[in-house]
């Protein structure tokens, strides 16, 4: 399947965030580099590439 715009990305990277399996190795992991709980770490990953729909021409 080919992906070509960031509202196709949006949504391939929602599906993959809501996979269980995805979810709990992040969830499980030794490395939390960031800090914040993993929700609001996809959530906001989502929102800026949705966000980069609104720049391309």
């Amino acid at each position: 399947m080919r992906i070509n715009t960031t509202y196709e990305i949006a949504n391939e990277l929602s599906k993959i965030f809501k996979n269980a399996n995805f979810l709990e190795n992040i969830q499980n992991s030794r490395y939390n580099w960031i800090g914040e709980e993993t929700d609001i770490v996809l959530d906001t990953i989502l929102d800026y590439i949705k966000q980069l729909e609104l720049l391309v021409v």
